[in-house]
């Protein structure tokens, strides 16, 4: 007896556990607005690279020696002379910001950056020669073009007398964010094993923009539905303005559907393709769908969950007009259930309300809510008008009597022409779905 409890309690604590650290939209964006507000901090001579010295205005070669600037500030003109500008390189020393540092992942050394959590860049910035850190990092800086390709620099790049790099990229952003506690790191083309794709008109806040060759970004809100979207990231500059940012910030982009993809566009005008989805639960084919009038009382109640991970199928929870329900659950993996429900006493008439969660095994949990309404008195057409030429010519309606009951009243005219076009109206007493397709009728016989 106690080898069974043993093997099914140790069966049944991943299943516990996940759900006990069970982690809504409004934890994820509170966690991903830690590493935005993060600070503020700023670099010291120890977190840059400072090798060289610059001639400002002048053509020569640096010179090596060390001026407490980062030698990523420098560039050449279209003069071929040296300019120093935070266009070039962002972090200047003493100068305070806040967000933490992007940098391109790698690693080196035998320690890895690009998911840096918020506690261990401090702990980086902090640390002292021969162990000092740089602030932030470049793809140029860890990698270089090979044949066209780019690939790992030895050592990832690690200039002499630096352990490393520290800070977050793109998606050690949203890796972190996701699971703060680590073993989830993905790159952007990694990350959409783990999700499934919505609809643009369906992106709830903590839902991505995915690029998987590029970049990753966490939606947050529509500032223009469909059009102008509230975004943060981890990233170099700006959607909104091109400022050189690098590092984690609140953004907006503007957002075009073009051939069916959606393209995110820089304030550059350059238009990048991004693929919108979900790492949580996502919930669809809903019946009865949402705010749909049905005319039984016993509606089967169907959905379906699907998710880039498992979902825990202890923690799919259904409540039909508040109460909980114990639904049919169908499924051959568990990244796509199944659910139906059969009221078997039926459902009053008027407004009902249906509420679904559900939890991966990311510890993701989301939830939807919906109403749908049950009227038994079948629709009927109250009154049908066709016009031709803005003249009624066939009108009929539904007229009351004396006696409380109703009369068919049928009005025509004639002089018809039957070469011409006429519009017919009908009118519902009621809402009904699907509305009637209404198509353009050309009267030939009367």
């Amino acid at each position: 007896m106690k080898r069974i409890l043993i093997i099914l309690f140790t069966f049944l604590m991943p299943l516990f556990f996940q759900n006990l650290h069970a982690k809504n939209r409004n934890y994820i964006i509170d966690e991903a607005n830690k590493y935005r507000d993060y600070g503020p901090w700023s670099p010291t001579e120890k977190n840059i690279i400072d090798d060289q010295i610059h001639n400002e205005g002048s053509s020569s070669d640096p010179i090596s020696g060390k001026d407490q600037i980062d030698d990523r500030m420098w560039a050449r003109d279209k003069n071929n002379r040296w300019y120093k500008s935070t266009d070039n390189w962002p972090y200047e020393v003493g100068v305070e910001v806040r967000g933490e540092a992007y940098a391109w992942g790698g690693w080196g050394n035998d320690i890895v950056w690009g998911d840096d959590t918020t506690e261990l860049f401090l702990e980086r910035l902090n640390e002292q020669p021969p162990e000092r850190f740089i602030a932030g990092a470049r793809q140029e800086d860890v990698q270089e073009k090979v044949n066209g390709q780019w690939q790992n620099q030895v050592n990832c790049g690690i200039p002499e007398g630096y352990k490393g790099y520290t800070g977050i990229d793109c998606s050690g952003f949203i890796s972190r964010v996701i699971k703060p506690e680590g073993g989830f790191r993905y790159t952007t083309a990694g990350l959409t094993n783990y999700c499934v794709r919505v609809p643009l008109d369906e992106l709830r806040p903590g839902d991505l923009f995915n690029n998987p060759a590029a970049h990753v970004i966490m939606f947050l809100d529509w500032i223009t539905t469909l059009k102008k979207a509230k975004i943060i990231h981890s990233a170099a500059k700006s959607f909104a303005d091109g400022t050189h940012m690098r590092r984690v910030i609140s953004d907006s982009a503007n957002v075009v559907i073009e051939d069916g993809k959606v393209f995110l566009i820089h304030s550059t005008g350059y238009k990048d393709p991004f693929i919108p989805m979900t790492l949580f639960p996502y919930f669809t084919s809903f019946y009865p769908s949402k705010n749909l009038v049905v005319q039984s009382n016993n509606p089967i109640i169907q959905l379906q969950i699907k998710s880039g991970t498992s979902i825990i199928l202890n923690s799919i929870k259904l409540k039909v007009n508040g109460n909980e329900v114990t639904p049919k659950l169908s499924y051959k993996t568990l990244n796509i259930i199944n659910i139906s429900y059969n009221p078997s006493s039926g459902l009053p008439l008027g407004n009902n309300s249906i509420s679904v969660s559900a939890c991966n095994e990311l510890g993701l949990v989301d939830s939807v809510e919906y109403d749908f309404t049950i009227d038994t008195v079948p629709a009927f057409a109250e009154y049908i008008n066709i016009k031709q030429d803005n003249r009624i010519i066939y009108q009929s309606y539904w007229q009351p009597d004396t006696a409380g009951t109703r009369r068919l009243m049928i009005y025509t005219e004639k002089g018809i022409n039957s070469e011409k076009d006429a519009r017919i109206q009908i009118n519902f007493n009621k809402e009904i779905d699907p509305e009637p397709k209404k198509p353009k009728i050309c009267i030939k016989n009367i």
